[in-house]
């Protein structure tokens, strides 16, 4: 994880650390990523490629159209 390859094991921690990140924000007003630099570097690169901007906009319409459901 986290080295020069993209594997399996980065992708998954990627999409954890996405709700991790969510529930300590809404939970307890704290962001992780601000005392760990290079986790956010990380995320930061993973989020930026392709696929992942593709997986996370699919996400968000999927989320959006619950959300209007529920209204």
């Amino acid at each position: 994880m986290a080295g020069n390859d993209l594997s399996y094991a980065d992708l998954v921690l990627f999409y954890c650390m996405r709700l991790v990140l969510l529930v300590a924000r809404t939970v307890y007003q704290w962001n992780p990523l601000d005392e760990e630099p290079e986790l956010a570097a990380w995320m930061a690169r993973v989020e930026a490629r392709d696929h992942s901007q593709s997986v996370l906009a699919d996400q968000k319409q999927s989320l959006d159209a619950l959300r209007a459901q529920q209204s």
